[in-house]
């Protein structure tokens, strides 16, 4: 076809015959055939083997009976040094016995003599399509290689990059924690010594340095585990979710007393999961259900399984403040938040931390909800 490369480019052929007119004949019509192919060739088997071993052409043509050496021993030895070049053999009607012997050794592509042009020319192009192809199995071997020594180098990278993110992290959590501490320490020093002489607005000055140091001490937590969500390598076992949202549905409301809270939390529930990761799914979940019904009389949340649509996905629902629809792009984003901080308190990075944990498991999470109707969200995991 018009514009493509011959599949001959580059080779080399070694024609063996010893009838000079045959020969002749035959690296005529070649030429005139295969232009792109290089042709060399010989008079006899024993020749024709030291120009293979000297040449190593891709193809070879030989006759059967020749002297010195006949063919089917030339084939013999070419095969045994290169199992896959590709050997096409001439032969007389009278030399079957011959033609069977060099079927025995490998040799899977034969043409009768007389020689037609047209018979020769098929098996030339069948072999030579086979080593285009054996030619591009080995151009893509080479790539993957290539392709493999990349992405190991790129590993390498990468696990360095988690080891600076690692000394970054324990940074944060040392260099930025220990000053966060001494201050909200010092508020506390300067309440318990001087209080009673310190005027209203100074005293509440201080209340507020201290309720902020407590808020920055929270907001690198989080930070820090929604780093961590991304680094921690996964050990999955089997865990049972129904009881570890009990456990965390107790703990919420030890910290919210003088609310009435309701869990309704569907039991039998388990998963092959990492229990610390997933952990951090549940608790962060009920976590937000459990502040966006904080202006509800009565805050009901519920967690449990669906397996009404084509998979199974786990639930937490609520009837709190809910969200606009047209803004659910926004919830699983770092930093992003749908209310201020006057209406609810929080970091803008709970979400973005269970969305990527489900990820890590091999499963996604979506959201729905309605203003003043409540929320859910959703999370896969791989049966």
């Amino acid at each position: 076809m018009k514009g493509e490369r011959p599949w001959g480019e580059g080779l080399k052929l070694l024609y063996v015959e010893d009838e000079e007119i045959t020969r002749q004949a035959v690296l005529t019509m070649l030429g005139r055939r295969f232009p792109e192919l290089t042709l060399v060739w010989a008079e006899d088997g024993a020749a024709g083997l030291a120009l293979f071993e000297k040449e190593r052409p891709d193809l070879v043509v030989t006759d059967i009976k020749m002297p010195a050496m006949n063919g089917i021993e030339m084939a013999r030895r070419i095969l045994e040094a290169a199992p896959k070049v590709p050997i096409v053999v001439t032969t007389a009607h009278s030399d079957i016995d011959y033609l069977i012997k060099s079927i025995e050794i490998g040799v899977g592509r034969y043409v009768l003599k007389p020689i037609e042009s047209a018979k020769l020319f098929a098996a030339v192009e069948d072999s030579l399509r086979l080593l285009s192809q054996e030619r591009e199995r080995v151009r893509a071997a080479r790539e993957i290689e290539e392709l493999n020594h990349r992405l190991a180098a790129r590993a390498r990278e990468l696990e360095l990059a988690n080891r600076d993110l690692e000394a970054f992290g324990h940074t944060i959590s040392h260099d930025l924690r220990s000053p966060l501490t001494k201050i909200s320490g010092y508020c506390q020093l300067i309440a318990e010594l001087y209080g009673p002489l310190l005027d209203e607005q100074c005293r509440r000055f201080i209340g507020i340095i201290e309720d902020e140091t407590v808020e920055m001490s929270t907001l690198i937590r989080t930070l820090l585990d929604f780093s961590r969500a991304g680094r921690h390598e996964l050990s999955k076992r089997e865990a049972d979710l129904s009881e570890m949202a009990q456990a965390i549905a107790a703990e919420l409301t030890c910290r919210n007393p003088g609310r009435e809270l309701s869990f309704e939390i569907s039991p039998g529930l388990s998963a092959s999961v990492d229990p610390d990761l997933v952990r951090v799914v549940l608790f962060n979940l009920l976590d937000n259900a459990c502040k966006y019904t904080g202006g509800k009389e009565q805050g009901i949340i519920e967690f449990g399984l669906d397996v009404t649509g084509r998979e199974r996905a786990y639930f937490v629902r609520d009837n709190g403040a809910g969200f606009d629809m047209a803004l659910c792009g926004k919830l699983f984003q770092p930093f992003q938040r749908l209310h201020s901080d006057q209406e609810f308190s929080g970091t803008g990075i709970g979400l973005a931390t269970v969305q990527r944990i489900v990820e890590r498991h091999g499963g996604r999470v979506w959201a729905e909800g309605e203003p003043g109707r409540g929320a859910a969200f959703y999370f896969t995991l791989p049966a």
